[in-house]
Order: C-alpha cells, then sequence, then structure tokens
C-alpha cells in the first residue's frame, strides 16, 4: 500500500493546530503519517503535538536544526520524506476534508501511473480573526468531476493570465505530490525552492517537471485563512504588518531583483514565472504577460481597502516594476478613463480576469463553529450533496446544517429554532442570486467590450476604405 504524508510546518500557531491535526487523525487510513514539523515555536505547540500523538501513533512531531525561513523550512520537510510515496503540504490553520484519503486512494487506482493528484478549487474559510471582510464566511464550489491536465498547458495559461495558479498541482493544501517529483526539480536546479513564495514556486516547479496531472473535484483539502497567515499578512489590506516584516526578515531566499517588492498576488505569480524560467525550468522563449499582471496589480492598489500609506507603499513599487519590465503604459492608460473602476470595466481580460469560482458563500458565524476541523466536516456533508448537475437547492443545504450542528435543534425556544432555519435559508438563497447575477454582469460586461472591440474594428476598417479612396482620387487628378 502506497504511503501518503501530510506534513504541517508549523511555528506559533498551536490555538489552531489542534484542529488541524485532527482534521488529519479523522482519515480512515492506516498508510497515512501526519508529519508536523515545528519551526522552534515559543508557545505550546509540542505539548499539544506530544498529546494528541499519544491519542494517534500515525503523529509524529519533528524540529530543523535552528529555527528557518518558511521557505528553508518547507524545503526541510519535503526532502526528509521517503522516496515513492506522496506529500501534501498543509498550513496549521487548514484541514483535511474528511473524504480526503478515500478520494485520493480511489483517483490513484484509477490512474496508478499519475505523480500528482490535484485538487482546484480548494474550500475556503476565513477566520473570525482573519481582518478580512470575508472573516466568518465559507466559499465553496458544489460540483463533481475529474479531468488529466497538461501540465504545459496550464503553465502557459497562468503565463499568459488566463487561468490562475491555483490551477496548477499545488502542493500546499491541494495537491498530493509523489516525491520523486521534487527530487527531479533538485536535479535540475540544485535545490528545491528558489522564491521566498514557496507555495507559488513549487506549484509551478512541479507543473515544470511533469507531464501531466489529474485534477479532481471534490478535492482533499480546505484553506484556513487566519490572522496568523502568512498569505494575509503579505498580501491583503489590515494584514499584519510585523508578520510581514518578519516573513520578509527571515527569507535567505529575495524575491527577484526585478520585482524588489509587492504585495500583490498576480505580481508574485509572475516573481515565481520570473525565477522558475531563470532556472532552467521554463522554457526561455515563454512569455510572462507582466503588463497584464501589472494591470491587475494597479486595480488592486486602487481598488481594494488599503490604508493610505499602504496604497502609497504599493504604488511605488508597481510603478518600479513597469519601469523594469518596460510596462509603464499600462498605468498611464488608466489615467484616461475617469476612473479605475471604468478602466477595468471596458478592459476585456480585466473582466474575464481568472478568479476562485464561487457557488456558495456561507457566513458560519451562527453556527457557532469550534474550529476549522468542524468546517472541514460541514463542507464534507454539503459535498455529499453535490452532483455533476451543480448548485443543490439552499434547503438540501439548510437540512445539512441541521444535521451538522443539531446543538441548535435543542433550543428550548422551537420559534427561536424556526427563526434559524429561516435566516439559514434566506442568507443562502440569497447568496446563491447574488452570485447567479454577478455571473451576469460579468458576462455582459464581457459581450460588451467584444462588441466595442468590434465597433472599434469596423470604424477602423471604414478609414482605412477612405483613405484608400482619398489617394484613388488623389492619384485619379493627377
Amino acid at each position: 500500500m502506497t504511503f501518503f504524508s501530510v506534513i504541517i510546518p508549523t511555528s506559533n500557531r498551536c490555538h489552531t493546530l489542534e484542529q488541524t491535526i485532527r482534521s488529519c487523525m479523522a482519515q480512515d487510513d492506516e498508510h497515512l503519517r501526519i508529519v508536523v514539523s515545528d519551526n522552534h515555536s515559543t508557545d505550546a505547540t509540542r505539548d499539544v503535538v506530544e498529546g494528541l500523538a499519544k491519542k494517534d501513533a500515525r503523529i509524529l512531531y519533528q524540529q530543523p536544526p535552528h529555527r528557518m525561513s518558511l521557505a528553508a523550512h518547507w524545503e526541510y520537510c519535503l526532502m526528509n520524506q521517503s522516496a515513492g510515496q506522496y506529500a501534501m503540504l498543509l498550513g496549521s490553520d487548514d484541514a483535511l476534508l474528511p473524504g480526503c484519503m478515500k478520494r485520493a486512494r480511489a483517483a490513484l487506482h484509477e490512474h496508478p501511473g499519475i505523480e500528482v493528484l490535484h485538487s482546484y478549487p480548494c474550500p475556503a474559510y476565513y477566520y473570525d480573526d482573519s481582518q478580512s471582510p470575508n472573516a466568518g464566511k465559507l466559499f465553496m464550489v458544489l460540483r463533481q468531476g475529474h479531468e488529466i491536465r497538461q501540465s504545459s498547458d496550464w503553465l502557459r495559461q497562468v503565463a499568459e493570465a488566463r487561468a490562475e495558479i491555483t490551477q496548477l498541482p499545488f502542493p500546499y493544501q491541494q495537491s498530493w505530490v509523489k516525491t520523486d517529483v521534487f527530487q527531479r526539480i533538485i536535479s535540475r536546479t540544485g535545490r528545491l525552492i528558489h522564491s521566498p513564495m514557496p507555495d507559488l514556486f513549487l506549484a509551478v516547479a512541479v507543473a515544470a517537471v511533469t507531464d501531466s496531472y489529474l485534477s479532481v473535484y471534490p478535492g482533499f483539502g480546505l484553506g484556513g485563512y487566519s490572522a496568523s497567515s502568512n498569505g494575509s499578512a503579505t498580501t491583503q489590506p489590515r494584514g499584519d504588518r510585523k508578520l510581514e516584516d518578519q516573513f520578509y526578515a527571515e527569507n535567505e531566499i529575495t524575491l527577484h531583483k526585478k520585482v524588489n517588492y509587492s504585495r500583490s498576488l498576480p505580481v508574485l505569480v509572475g516573481e515565481v514565472l520570473l525565477q522558475a524560467r531563470d532556472k532552467g525550468l521554463l522554457p526561455s522563449d515563454m512569455t510572462i504577460a507582466w503588463e497584464k499582471f501589472i494591470a491587475r496589480a494597479w486595480v488592486e492598489c486602487h481598488s481594494w481597502d488599503w490604508s493610505p500609506e499602504e496604497t502609497a507603499e504599493n504604488a511605488a513599487a508597481l510603478t518600479r516594476l513597469a519601469e523594469a519590465m518596460d510596462c509603464v503604459e499600462v498605468m498611464q492608460q488608466s489615467r484616461t478613463f475617469r476612473s479605475i473602476s471604468d478602466w477595468e470595466a471596458s478592459t476585456e481580460w480585466l473582466i474575464n480576469w481568472p478568479h476562485y469560482p464561487i457557488d456558495l458563500a456561507l457566513d458560519v458565524r451562527p453556527l457557532q463553529i469550534r474550529g476549522v476541523d468542524e468546517v472541514a466536516e460541514l463542507v464534507e456533508d454539503i459535498l455529499q450533496c453535490a452532483g455533476p448537475e451543480g448548485p443543490i437547492p439552499a434547503k438540501a443545504i439548510a437540512r445539512v446544517i441541521d444535521q451538522r450542528f443539531g446543538r441548535f435543534s435543542e433550543a428550548p425556544d422551537a420559534g427561536q429554532n424556526k427563526l434559524l432555519h429561516s435566516v439559514v435559508i434566506k442568507n443562502l438563497e440569497l447568496q446563491l442570486e447574488l452570485q447567479e447575477s454577478a455571473n451576469l454582469i460579468t458576462r455582459l460586461r464581457a459581450e460588451s467590450a467584444r462588441r466595442a472591440q468590434e465597433r472599434d474594428k469596423a470604424k477602423a476598417k471604414s478609414r482605412e476604405y477612405r483613405e484608400q479612396i482619398d489617394r484613388m482620387r488623389k492619384e485619379k487628378v493627377k
């Protein structure tokens, strides 16, 4: 039986770590190893792990020889795995879905030669303390299916800004990757990770050294976004800037010299593509759509809820990057419109910017969720109701919630319970209607942009005909 290892690199997150480990312990699989790698935490991390290890022999506690940067710690974790098995990195505020291992085993049985089991999109849960407008909300897609993907095709789509980077075989939260793949990256480049953004870099690197991967949904992990998430600290408004400073100060790998610094995910995607190309993992002629990445970052800079100081910092960093990549005209073009939103709404590829699809956005705070493992259980129950035909009725989801959180059924006031059900159902119905309206608006904007392009082409053609007629007339007069 093939071994799978879920690896949880952690640092001072014992307040969320226990629930993450419990979601792994819930897997009914004797050949799963749960490796917790403690990057020299100063909290109760070791006590939490060792306490749970007494209940489950699959749990292994380890420490690197000294405190490491995020990228170096991930590299340490992955290089210590045995050859021939499958590994996944899981954040210590994330979770495995209860059906994770059954789906992974079934996929591997159906495709025994596959080196990567990938899942997109990964359900996302924002902790109450995340300092995000999405705090307390769960986002997920309600569908089923799988497909074999050609790695080179999807790499080009990402480089051309036609697909999210999480569409690639992301070893963090989303994909089981055979350890042999990591060794191939090392043999070609000298080390495993060449960017301070290890999750993004590994997604590109794994795709670069594999021919294909299997993408399945429902998948394996649940992404959790808490106040202590490095991603939230480095790419989001109101992020923990002390954590951001520590993240960059500890990294011995710097961002590419042409990028230098950015809080924009699209720019960081471009950065890892640039690093991978420089290391020979990508074809030297692969075009990276810097004008699109910078334009998208410019929109985020002026439309997201940044503080005035952060807006100024972000704009200065983007201006320097645009000059380095010879894309200054992109930002200049935005100034010809009344507002950034008008520019975005009139630019077809900005309208159709690849984004995480959402079938359900649910505020779970009324359910008094006790941990990310409970969120994972709720996600699994909802996914079991989904089928190839798409979204499930709001009332069916409400029934799942009632079954999972039965403590609400015990309310002494039956009217209160009835009211709760009513609120849950109305909330779900509204969310699904809003998403449907948002999709319609996106389609209408895209159609409007397409027609505008056709009108511009027709006008240009008309001008060309008129100029041609004028030339003919002048020649006739001569």
